[in-house]
């Protein structure tokens, strides 16, 4: 790699600098942040957490938040989780 090369690239690494005077793209080229990690994967629930969500869900629906329809739909969820 040619000098100019080099010390464009430690240049541009160190945030200062002036451009390659032979025009290289990647010397010139703005350094743009690497995207952040998607969050960590929430850890799988327990069969006490589950039973207590279908409590909650089977007290709603007892109490009238809840329609049957949405009851149903929210059990499955939950019970596919097991």
């Amino acid at each position: 790699m040619p000098r100019r090369q080099r010390m464009a690239r430690r240049a541009a690494r160190r945030g200062g600098g002036t451009p390659d005077p032979a025009g290289s793209d990647q010397a010139a080229a703005p350094q743009q942040a690497a995207p952040s990690d998607p969050p960590p994967a929430p850890p799988p629930k327990s069969s006490d957490d589950q039973l207590a969500e279908l409590q909650k869900l089977s007290d709603l629906h007892d109490e009238g938040a809840l329609t049957d329809d949405e009851f149903e739909a929210q059990k499955k969820k939950i019970l596919a989780a097991l």
